[in-house]
């Protein structure tokens, strides 16, 4: 098992961290995603100011055997159309940075620390591990928009994997560099030196196979592959979809699966919408009631809301399941308002706006909330 330490610098958004970490989490395997809820604090006069103009970025090119040899960087600038003001900051303060808050967090060195981070950097990769060795990562989350035109997400997870992967299969840079497709084939090796055919490697979601077999030759672990090809599939396959569902819209399946009832797309990759046991006690109940209920309502069905919430509950104090739905169910308690928006809210992060509209209970305050998908798209299984 590997584990993956998400951080963030303090400009990128927590919203959209909790977004590329509950997508990587939503797949098995010997990876597992964690984070620290502290951010990590980039010094001020370690940031260079820049200006990147929109044709700039449309056309940025990188050098990748020339990328070591200075460290001047290898954006220029031009100030066409219309320009916004960034920061640049060197690989050096990333990793150092990242080591430090190693240090300071008591994260183990076989650990690796994967920072997502705005601030572009000296030689304008999209992703990098530190030239020291350490376990130390970062991925670009800035200016996807440019480059893919598809949700944050999907990019940025993706290099978080392919990262990851590329560290525990090559040495160095110059190992790295020797195996390094310098033309793009749609393999997680490309370097892409045009940035914009990145959006090839997303789309094919594939290892070639020649350097699946160089993985096998070092002895990669087979089941981190397995997961890392299940992931950047599942990203593909989202992408794909989400771009061509706006041709047909329709609703999708949702399963409600196991004891733990989790909530799964399946025509997106298997994807898990994660709600917390009482959020998610809300929401099966108004699966149950297609006819909607007023949340004024809801302390007439105490005992439905009991049954469905001690099925989810994983704390130790079962006298807290009782106190935890009359909470809930109370008129006069803002609590079944406070999980609803939640709820609609991990449902827009999850599908996106259009899709989720079909999923969360929608009515006003006075009026019945119901959850308007037909529930010939449910399916209960184990």
């Amino acid at each position: 098992m590997h584990t993956i330490w998400l951080i963030r610098s303090h400009e990128y958004s927590a919203e959209k961290f909790w977004e590329v970490l509950e997508l990587l989490k939503t797949f098995q395997g010997p990876l597992q995603f964690r984070t620290q809820e502290k951010h990590l604090e980039i010094p001020q006069d370690q940031l260079e100011e820049i200006s990147i103009s929109d044709i700039e970025l449309k056309n940025q090119k990188l050098d990748a055997l020339r990328v070591f040899e200075s460290r001047d960087s290898s954006i220029s600038l031009s100030l066409l159309e219309k320009t916004e003001v960034y920061h640049k900051v060197s690989w050096d303060t990333i990793f150092d940075q990242c080591q430090e808050y190693r240090t300071s967090q008591r994260i183990s060195e076989n650990d690796f620390i994967v920072l997502l981070t705005e601030h572009s950097n000296e030689y304008g990769w999209f992703t990098a591990g530190d030239p020291k060795g350490q376990r130390n990562l970062f991925v670009h989350t800035a200016f996807w928009e440019y480059y893919t035109g598809s949700d944050h997400r999907y990019p940025v997870a993706y290099h978080v994997v392919s990262a990851v992967l590329k560290r525990l299969t090559f040495t160095n840079y110059s190992d790295l560099n020797a195996y390094m497709h310098k033309e793009a084939r749609g393999c997680m090796n490309d370097f892409c030196a045009d940035k914009k055919k990145v959006s090839l490697k997303l789309r094919t979601a594939d290892i070639c196979p020649a350097c699946m077999d160089l993985m096998d030759r070092r002895n990669v672990d087979r089941a981190v592959i397995r997961q890392v090809l299940s992931i950047i599939e599942g990203i593909r396959d989202q992408m794909l979809f989400k771009s061509r569902w706006k041709l047909d819209p329709k609703p999708l399946k949702l399963q409600v699966k196991g004891e733990s009832k989790r909530i799964i797309f399946p025509e997106l990759g298997n994807l898990e919408v994660k709600f917390n046991p009482l959020e998610k006690t809300l929401f099966l109940f108004y699966l149950n009631h297609p006819e909607g209920i007023k949340l004024v309502e809801l302390n007439d069905f105490k005992p439905e809301l009991k049954r469905i919430y001690a099925g989810l509950y994983n704390g130790s104090d079962p006298t807290l399941i009782e106190a935890n739905i009359a909470f809930l169910s109370n008129p006069f308690s803002n609590s079944a308002s406070e999980k609803l928006s939640r709820m609609k809210s991990k449902l827009i992060h999850a599908l996106g706006k259009d899709l989720a509209l079909f999923y969360y209970p929608k009515g006003e305050n006075a009026e019945a909330r119901k959850i308007e998908v037909e529930r010939e798209w449910v399916e209960y299984c184990e």
